[in-house]
């Protein structure tokens, strides 16, 4: 071959050196990405919605539905006031309890003698209810609980109480977790206010039961007096509630530990 057609095959292949095919663009992995999407992405997608529908199922379950059902509690209370066949169908009423109407252990908490007798428990209860969710308390948990305990506690600790009305017993519960609540989670001085608070409340509640009386003017009609052993036994449930729930301080040092 002549010398001058050598000379131009090696300067048209880049002077001797045969040019490296281009490399090939990696395919986009994003979503935008034309074609055929593998197998395992489909699964990661589906896993990934999956999970985020669990998490909003369980911010909406835990916190909507929680404040919804309180809200319907107080709204059977108010809505029974208008109507006096509702509050007896509802209210505890130890004879019917004995025929198997058990719903009147629970009910008789949502039920009232008088308008003023249901605001003061209502007024407390909506109170207590939002400082027991902001110590992360289970409010809805806390209250039923306490609703079936108190109700328990009437029906088999006490032989002259026939009927039972009031929110005062949850209030007590909400109000003890809450107290013991901040007490286990601040210095000493919050701690010893917040258990003389309830220590006080016990001692009043101890003396209503005994005497079958009231310490303070009472909001009831005449020939109503305050059951004390429904207020113990909700002191009971929401000190034993509060106890029974880790503070933050304490989950670290669970967690140092492991």
């Amino acid at each position: 071959m002549p010398q001058a057609a050598i000379d131009r095959f090696r300067n048209a292949v880049g002077g001797g050196r045969l040019a490296a095919p281009a490399a090939k663009a990696p395919a986009r992995s994003d979503s935008s990405a034309t074609g055929p999407v593998s197998p395992g992405k489909v699964g990661h997608r589906r896993v990934s919605g999956f999970v985020g529908a669990i998490e909003f199922g369980r911010i909406i379950g835990g916190v909507e539905l929680s404040a919804i059902a309180l809200a319907a509690m107080v709204a059977v209370s108010v809505a029974a006031q208008f109507w006096a066949p509702a509050q007896l169908a509802l209210e505890f009423d130890r004879h019917a309890i004995a025929a198997w109407q058990w719903w009147r252990v629970v009910s008789g908490n949502f039920v009232h003698y008088n308008w003023l007798h249901l605001a003061a428990d209502v007024w407390a209860f909506a109170v207590l209810c939002y400082l027991a969710r902001r110590e992360r308390l289970g409010v809805l948990r806390l209250v039923l609980v306490a609703c079936i305990a108190i109700g328990l506690a009437v029906y088999f600790l006490t032989d002259e109480i026939a009927t039972y009305r009031g929110l005062s017993g949850v209030d007590m519960a909400l109000l003890a977790a809450v107290l013991t609540r901040l007490a286990r989670r601040n210095g000493p001085r919050v701690a010893a206010v917040c258990a003389g608070v309830i220590a006080l409340e016990t001692a009043k509640a101890v003396f209503d039961t005994v005497t079958g009386g009231c310490t303070l003017p009472s909001i009831l009609p005449d020939g109503i007096h305050v059951v004390g052993i429904a207020h113990l036994a909700g002191l009971t449930v929401g000190v034993m509630a509060a106890l029974s729930i880790p503070t933050r301080t304490e989950s670290i040092g669970e967690l140092r530990q492991l």
